[in-house]
Parts: structure tokens; C-alpha cells; sequence
């Protein structure tokens, strides 16, 4: 068998598309090659037909003309397995008219048309319209399936864009949005799989995968991630643009590094930006599109969704920073309740001895005694005195609470629970109490000011609440992280509560037993959160409690400037 094709131009439109087979009668297909030719089609023609029509068949070409009244077509054409492929070309049939029984039925093979030959001349015209026929019919059928298959996806698109809007709207949960989304999306664009890509919180130059699946499975690994401008997704949140990669392995921008933790092997990614109020939050990628390459009614559908999804991750990001804010302002409520508590406690019995002795003096001044009444006005100064100590702890914990910044500055502790002692020594003397310190004090960082007032209140509630006599001990512990740990360690029965962290909040004053500590532990974990450390108690094995506070170590402070 010998096949010959010929490869002459074509103009540049819709005919100079159709390629067209044909087999048999070389003398009406040089003539019938000519009008083609001339029309912009493209004709080859073959002297055989068996391997020929089998591969004709599954071949690119639009038309064959099988001339059956050439013996050897006829004799050796596989008539019975041509419709079997299910994307055959155009079979035109041309049979004998004297015995048209000897010649292959046309509903056999499914043909379009069949013609009878005449005049070579008067059958290459007839020919050539039949077939110019045909082929317009096919092209206007082809454009139709071609609509119909594009209302369809459009169709199907709107339907999954619509699920996908309805499952980003019903949660206001950032992991159950970005869940959905990576489930869903991939359906959409009928890919292997998809991921979301974010900003990092503590860094806006790394992207992290807060989700990706593949072949229908979660399998987010342990959360990769992407530096700015590394791999197609860095590129994408870079520039802002989206990205369709057909081939990654011939991109310089791809990255094996997702591949490598996954074993996964990607070939093709789609990725677009998350951009909502003109800024890229993210990206959305779609990898190893199933049929196909990623085209740009793709790159549309992705980007309808991308902007779904990157207002969906806003609002769910928006609710949880006000779930957040709502929280803390219950437990600022809360505690705003309780400390005025505590403070309306606080001033009432001082305030009550002062009015009850003055009032006293007031009526009946002239009937008592000098000693009684230097005594009364003793008791009036020294709770006037209480009640003015009170006042200068409020506007503390005011000043501490607000939000204008202190210097931190290396602190000698020596210096600062030296000073506090000298300022309680009418306490110390009163309860005889004994205190301790160590030989040397490791230096942090802190505000010495606000460290007087943590210590004053530490040490005063271990002589009041403490041993009898109290029995104070000073001391710290340096930790490898690069901070210190300073406690008082008292005598007493220890701490009469189950969660003694407890008692730093005003809340406890109301809960507490006959042990008090009050608005004073409320300063200092207001003080130490500021400094940037935490407050600790406990009850110590075999008695006495110790009460702690962190701050950051010199050296650690020094590295990080």
C-alpha cells in the first residue's frame, strides 16, 4: 500500500483547517485534489484501503472518500469496524450505480452521503460540493456541541461557585473556610489537587500551606513553607499576579521543596493571588490539571474563586480578632467589677475609723481626756495615711495600665529590695520580722520604680500573712532561656487556695479566705506583664508559700538589641 501526501499552503481560514482523506480512483481524485486545493483544504490520497481506513479512522482528518468502485477498496475496506471509533471522520461513500448490491451498504458504515460516478469532470464537481457540504454542516454542528459543552461548564461552574460561596459563608471559623475551600476548589477547576498559601503572623515576608489536598486527601504537611519570591507561590504573592505554568519542570520560578516533604509529583500548577483590599494575603494553587492543560477560561473560574476566598479568609480573620477583643473585654469587665471591689473595700474601713473618731472628737471634744484625744487623732493620721497609700496604689496600677511605653534599663536588684526594706521598717519592727537576702543579684532588665512596688507588696503580705515571728527569704534562679526568677519565700501555713495563680486577680479578693493580699498582687502581675515577665505562687512542701516574678536577663536583652 502507498500513501501519498501532499502539503501545499493553505489560506489562513476556517477551510484551510479541514484535512481530507482519499482513497481509491486516482483519476477522479486528481481532479477532485485540484478544486479542494483551490477551495484551502487540505488533500491526501491513498491506493489502498485496509490499514489505511483503520488508520484514517482515528487520524485528524475531517473527511475520507471511500470510492468503492476501485476493486481493491472494496475488497479489502474493514466496513464493519469503522463506526467503532467514537471519533472517525466524515465517511463520504462513492459506489456503482449499474450493481450497487456488490457495493458496501452506506448505513453500514454509518456514512454521511454516498454519490454514483459519471463524468470524471461533471464527479469531481459534485464531489466537491458534497463534500464542502459536509464539512460546513460538520463545522456548524461542531460549534454548536462546542456551545452547548461551554454553557454546560458554565453551568456546572456557576452551581459549584455557588456551593463553594454557600460553605465560605456558613462559617466564620478560619479553618473550617480555608477546609471547605481546598476540598471544593479543586472540583471546580477538575484538578489533582489544591492548597492555600498565607502570610506567616509573626513574619510578612514567609508564606505559610494552611491547607493543602491531593487525590481527594488532606495531607497538609506539617505546614511547608515559601519565602517571599521562592517557587511559583512566592512569585505569585510577589507581584500579585497569577501564574499558569504548563510544564514546571522547564520554569526556573518552580520549587521541589512541597515535592520533596510530600513526594508528590507535580507537573502543572495554576496559582493566583488572594487579594482583598488591594493587598495579597495569600495564594490559591491548583496543581496537575486531570485533562489537559490550565487555559484561561481556567484562570478566570480561579480567579472567580481566589476572590471568594480571599474575602471569606478576611471576615473570618476579622471575627476571630473580635471574638478575641470581645473575650478580653469580658475578663476586663469582670475584672473591672471586682477591682472596684476590692477598692471600695479597701477605703471603707480606714475611711469609717477616721469619720467615727472624728466625729467622735467632734461632739464631745471638750469631755475627753488629752491622752484620748492625741490618741483619736493619732488613729485619724494613721488611717488617713492608709487610705493615702491606697490612692497612690490606684494611680499606680492607672499609670502602669496605660499604654505609654517605660525605658527598660538593667536593674540592681540589691539597690531596689534595700530601699524597699528601709521604706517598711515600722512593719519589720512591728511584726519582728527577719529577713534574708542573698549575697548577689543577678541583673535583668525592668523599671526600677514599678520593681519597688512588687517587691513592697511580696514582702509585705509574707510579714502579715507569713510565720510568727515572720521568717523572709529573698532569692532567684537563673533559667537557660535567658531569664531570671526572683521569689520571696515566707514561714507561714502557705496558701489556702486550689489554683493560687488565682490570687493575683481582684476577683479573688471576693473568694479569698483570711489570708488577703487584694489590690497589691493585682499591681504587680499589671506591673510584671508590662516588663515583659509572669507572676508565679505555690504552697511550699512541709509549709510557707513563695511568691515569684520573671524579667528578661541582661545578656538575653543584649543580644537582641
Amino acid at each position: 500500500m502507498r500513501m501519498t501526501r501532499h502539503s501545499e499552503g493553505a489560506p489562513a481560514d476556517k477551510k484551510g483547517q479541514w484535512r481530507i482523506l482519499y482513497v481509491g480512483a486516482p483519476q477522479a481524485a486528481a481532479r477532485l485534489r485540484a478544486l479542494l486545493q483551490h477551495q484551502g483544504c487540505r488533500v491526501d490520497i491513498a491506493d489502498g484501503a485496509s490499514p489505511v481506513l483503520a488508520q484514517a479512522a482515528q487520524s485528524s482528518y475531517d473527511l475520507v472518500v471511500l470510492n468503492t468502485t476501485d476493486t481493491t477498496v472494496a475488497a479489502a475496506a474493514p466496513f464493519s469496524t469503522w463506526g467503532a471509533y467514537p471519533h472517525s471522520p466524515i465517511l463520504l461513500l462513492v459506489t456503482g450505480p449499474a450493481n450497487p448490491q456488490h457495493a458496501p451498504s452506506p448505513a453500514l458504515l454509518e456514512a454521511a452521503d454516498y454519490l454514483f460516478p459519471g463524468d470524471i469532470d461533471v464527479h469531481a464537481h459534485l464531489l466537491a460540493q458534497t463534500i464542502s457540504r459536509l464539512l460546513e454542516e460538520q463545522s456548524r454542528r461542531r460549534a454548536a456541541e462546542m456551545a452547548l459543552e461551554s454553557l454546560r461548564q458554565d453551568n456546572r461552574n456557576l452551581l459549584l461557585l455557588t456551593r463553594l460561596a454557600h460553605l465560605l459563608t456558613s462559617t466564620l471559623n478560619l479553618e473550617q473556610v480555608i477546609s471547605q475551600l481546598v476540598q471544593t476548589i479543586t472540583e471546580i477547576v477538575v484538578t489533582e489537587g489544591s492548597s492555600v498559601w498565607l502570610w506567616s503572623d509573626s513574619d510578612q515576608r514567609e508564606l505559610v500551606c494552611a491547607a493543602m489536598y491531593l487525590d481527594g486527601k488532606d495531607i497538609t504537611p506539617n505546614a511547608p513553607r515559601m519565602n517571599l519570591g521562592q517557587g511559583v507561590v512566592g512569585w505569585v504573592a510577589q507581584h500579585g499576579q497569577p501564574v499558569n505554568v504548563q510544564a514546571v519542570d522547564r520554569d526556573p520560578r518552580f520549587s521541589a521543596v512541597v515535592d520533596g516533604k510530600t513526594g508528590y509529583n507535580t507537573m502543572s500548577i495554576l496559582a493566583v493571588p488572594l487579594i482583598t483590599r488591594d493587598r495579597v494575603i495569600g495564594v490559591l494553587e491548583f496543581v496537575n490539571k486531570l485533562a489537559g492543560h490550565f487555559n484561561e477560561r481556567d484562570q478566570e473560574v480561579a480567579g472567580t474563586v481566589a476572590a471568594y476566598a480571599a474575602n471569606a479568609i478576611e471576615n473570618a480573620r476579622l471575627m476571630a480578632s473580635v471574638s478575641q477583643q470581645r473575650d478580653l473585654l469580658e475578663v476586663q469587665n469582670d475584672a473591672l467589677d471586682a477591682f472596684a471591689y476590692s477598692v471600695a473595700h479597701d477605703l471603707k474601713n480606714p475611711l469609717t475609723m477616721v469619720v467615727g473618731y472624728a466625729d467622735m472628737l467632734r461632739d464631745d471634744f471638750a469631755a475627753f481626756p488629752i491622752e484620748t484625744v492625741q490618741e483619736s487623732l493619732n488613729t485619724i493620721v494613721e488611717y488617713g495615711i492608709k487610705m493615702s497609700s491606697i490612692v497612690d496604689a490606684l494611680l499606680l496600677l492607672a499609670s502602669v495600665g496605660t499604654n505609654e511605653e517605660v525605658e527598660l534599663e538593667p536593674v540592681d536588684m540589691a539597690q531596689v529590695t534595700e530601699s524597699v526594706v528601709r521604706r517598711m521598717a515600722n512593719m519589720v519592727a512591728e511584726y519582728r520580722a527577719e529577713i534574708v537576702f542573698p549575697d548577689n543579684w543577678p541583673l535583668a532588665l525592668g523599671y526600677s520604680p514599678w520593681l519597688e512596688e512588687v517587691w513592697y507588696n511580696y514582702l509585705s503580705n509574707g510579714i502579715k500573712y507569713g510565720g510568727r515571728p515572720p521568717h523572709l527569704v529573698l532569692g532567684f534562679d537563673e533559667g537557660e532561656n535567658g531569664i531570671v526568677r526572683y521569689w520571696v519565700q515566707d514561714n507561714g501555713p502557705g496558701l489556702a487556695i486550689d489554683n493560687p495563680m488565682a490570687i493575683f486577680h481582684p476577683q479573688a479578693r471576693r473568694r479569698r479566705s483570711s489570708n488577703g493580699h487584694g489590690l497589691g498582687l493585682s499591681i504587680v502581675q499589671r506591673i510584671v506583664d508590662r516588663l515583659g515577665g509572669q507572676v508565679g505562687a505555690e504552697s511550699l512542701p512541709g509549709g510557707g508559700s513563695r511568691f515569684s516574678f520573671t524579667l528578661p536577663a541582661v545578656a538575653k536583652a543584649a543580644s537582641m538589641a
